[in-house]
């Protein structure tokens, strides 16, 4: 019998988020630490082949990630499902791939612009390679991605320059089938919905769950919903097709502070959710950010009123209230602020 080693022609390395909660510090720190150690694993190999970031995270930073590790040959900029592959086909002439970092010498070169991809037409992923016991034990870190793109205008959110301001939607019938063979095929029974946010449109979720509904899938989720479009109705859809965690993500609490925040919402709405939680059989989380203009003392106290309410009735079906620092992302309304006030 004879056996034949046979190495890959280049490393991807794809980097999601730009912070992340280290168990051992405790607390969030920015990933080039892990891309420094994943890389010194990789040179251990003696490979000596190309190495290729990517993902959201590389894309805030694209250029400080490739300059605090030299080993990074090629960066691919925003989406790569389409630039990767092309990348890979002209690996003896980059150049001629838009979107993507070169490392030529000692100078980081970017090939240009292009346009986003055309999302609405997506086939379903080949997941054939994934181990997929990971994906198993109950912490839905599976995703379905059913659209892309970010129509909101948060002053702090990236998502609009991650993956654009205009909404690209997926067929839900493409959609269901995707989650259909995760179940049927790769034996998965969670999964989470990797949207931005999964309500808007609100007719696009409802035909996603009215699918579900209709094939007799039988999967648990979890999504991040957009609380003015939330009503008993459309709970009671979410919850028949699988929907076990509804997760928000109102940031501020005041009218003020929501209005600051540009948000699409008030008050009334996060009260509302709330008001629904405790009516339906559903587990909801909160997440918001500390310290924003338009907490004031009176606001602060309400807000605390809100969370000792949600806590004390909605017991067990409250699974996670957060509060998080407000930072700034690079390409953002409040980055523009920030160097316009430096200024």
């Amino acid at each position: 019998m004879y056996y034949t080693s046979l190495l890959p022609d280049v490393v991807g390395i794809s980097i999601r988020n730009i912070h992340i909660y280290d168990k051992v510090l405790n607390e969030l720190i920015f990933p080039l630490k892990y891309l420094v150690d994943t890389i010194k694993i990789i040179k251990k190999t003696k490979w000596n082949i190309p190495i290729i970031a990517g993902g959201a995270g590389f894309s805030m930073y694209p250029r400080q990630f490739m300059t605090e590790a030299p080993e990074i040959k090629y960066g691919i900029f925003l989406e790569g499902e389409e630039f990767f592959p092309q990348l890979l086909d002209n690996l003896d002439s980059p150049y001629n791939v838009k979107g993507i970092f070169i490392r030529d010498k000692n100078e980081i070169v970017f090939t240009g612009d292009r346009s986003f991809v055309n999302f609405e037409n997506s086939i379903i992923p080949d997941r054939t390679f994934i181990p997929f016991d990971n994906c198993k034990k109950g912490n839905y870190s599976l995703g379905v991605q059913s659209k892309r793109g970010c129509s909101l205008q948060c002053f702090y959110c990236s998502y609009p320059y991650l993956n654009g301001s205009k909404l690209k939607l997926r067929d839900p019938k493409d959609i269901v089938a995707e989650i259909e063979e995760l179940c049927y095929i790769h034996g998965v029974t969670e999964f989470a919905f990797a949207d931005n946010v999964f309500n808007i449109p609100a007719s696009h979720a409802e035909k996603i769950c009215k699918e579900i509904i209709k094939r007799g899938i039988n999967v648990n989720w979890i999504a991040w919903f957009n609380e003015q479009f939330m009503d008993e109705r459309f709970v009671d859809l979410c919850l028949e097709a699988g929907c076990r965690l509804f997760e928000f993500s109102p940031d501020g609490f005041s009218n003020k502070s929501l209005r600051w925040l540009r948000k699409n919402i008030q008050t009334c709405h996060i009260q509302n959710t709330y008001n629904i939680a405790r009516k339906k059989n559903m587990e909801v989380s909160y997440n918001f950010i500390i310290g924003i203009p338009g907490q004031g003392p009176i606001s602060l106290i309400r807000q605390t009123i809100f969370i000792l309410k949600a806590k004390i009735f909605l017991g067990k079906k409250l699974k996670r209230i957060q509060f998080s620092k407000l930072g700034i992302e690079p390409s953002t309304a409040l980055a523009k602020l920030a160097i316009e006030e430096k200024k």
